[in-house]
């Protein structure tokens, strides 16, 4: 927090530990916010065919099989609820909603710099920085 402050960098943690199907949920909102192609480069290989799944049946008009496609991106974040720094209470997630492009950039640098994993979600529907390895 003291090192944001004496870069300009407003510091307001949103989330920090929650249980699997809290992570579960927040997660999949993550994956309708981001689209296709932001939830594939976010989330990584594992989701990825479920990913295709919910947004071709979305895109065909099928919400049955956008509904099971969604059941299983949760289910698949709960079964890996502990390698979730969330779940476990190593992570934490800062709002971004407010910052500049600058401000976000030196942010990810201090964080990357002091040796935290940072994810960049500031173009989701709840814009922050996922921040694990404390």
């Amino acid at each position: 927090s003291k090192v944001f402050k004496e870069h300009g960098v407003p510091f307001h943690v949103t989330s920090n530990v929650r249980d699997p199907v809290k992570s579960a949920n927040a997660t999949f909102n993550q994956v309708k916010a981001a689209g296709r192609v932001g939830a594939k480069r976010t989330y990584g290989s594992a989701y990825d065919p479920i990913i295709d799944r919910y947004y071709d049946a979305k895109e065909a008009g099928n919400s049955t099989e956008a509904a099971n496609a969604e059941q299983e991106i949760k289910d698949l974040v709960v079964k890996r609820a502990g390698t979730n720094p969330h779940v476990l209470g190593t992570g934490v997630d800062i709002r971004t909603r407010n910052l500049s492009v600058d401000q976000i950039i030196t942010a990810l640098e201090l964080l990357k710099g002091q040796g935290y994993h940072v994810r960049d979600e500031s173009k989701s529907d709840q814009p922050n920085i996922d921040i694990s390895g404390f």
